[in-house]
């Protein structure tokens, strides 16, 4: 039996979950173990000069469109996912493409057999820890790739001192992750403190489930849409579980 939910993104992006699952009575807490810097950079026209740009999250919309706030008519927008999409037509641009699922691979395939023939050069605004796997397969492509890193991710200060908290309060929980950072962050400390007892992982996708296991972790909860409204849903329903049971 668990005790609590602690929901692991950035202190922003909690609320709408720690919501969701109040109202389903379910004790939610948020322990925010990735923090996003914003990063100084250099701008040029220059740099609009490519036939796309991709936007891999809504923390590089952000980034970018603070400080180029109108785009070239000429150049085409890619959207990882559904809510990266919204942040741009928040912003006022339209998303020419977007994958049919909120996944790396699916999004390099979808696009390259409908774009890549006509493409040259691509845009690529980013975290500065960002993998370089889109990088890698548009050169394999023959298409030019400039990153440019927009924001770094770090452990918040208070980080250490609420997970401890929170450990000893609720020692039956269920961690809520939505990127490799935040896991590695929350194992980090985990092992500072020694922590070895079993709990739940959810992991919005795959890409984040792959870093989990590949530190020896299962993970309980994904869902089959990689958005995180969708992760709690399935931690709601699953609630209902005696075994899961909240």
């Amino acid at each position: 039996m668990t005790d609590a939910v602690f929901l692991t993104r950035e202190k922003s992006k909690n609320q709408a979950s720690l919501l969701r699952l109040q109202a389903a009575g379910i004790k939610a807490i948020s322990i925010p173990m990735i923090e996003v810097k914003p990063l100084t950079f250099e701008w040029t026209e220059k740099a609009l000069q490519v036939d796309w740009i991709f936007f891999t999250s809504q923390n590089s919309v952000r980034f970018f469109l603070q400080k180029v706030r109108q785009l070239p008519t000429n150049i085409k927008v890619a959207s990882i996912g559904e809510k990266t999409s919204e942040a741009l037509e928040n912003w006022g641009i339209s998303v020419d493409f977007e994958p049919s699922l909120y996944e790396t691979e699916v999004f390099l395939k979808e696009w390259s057999q409908k774009n890549a023939a006509e493409t040259n050069a691509v845009l690529l605004p980013q975290s500065k820890i960002a993998k370089p796997r889109i990088p890698q397969f548009l050169t394999n492509l023959g298409i030019s790739c400039f990153r440019l890193p927009l924001y770094d991710t770090v452990l918040p200060s208070e980080a250490l001192t609420n997970l401890k908290s929170a450990l000893a309060s609720y020692p039956h929980f269920i961690a809520v992750f939505a990127s490799p950072s935040a896991w590695r962050n929350f194992k980090q400390i985990l092992d500072d403190l020694a922590f070895h007892k079993p709990f739940f992982i959810g992991s919005i996708g795959e890409v984040t489930t792959q870093a989990i296991e590949k530190d020896g972790y299962e993970v309980t909860f994904q869902p089959e849409k990689y958005q995180m409204e969708n992760l709690i849903d399935l931690i709601i329903k699953e609630s209902k579980n005696d075994d899961k049971k909240l």
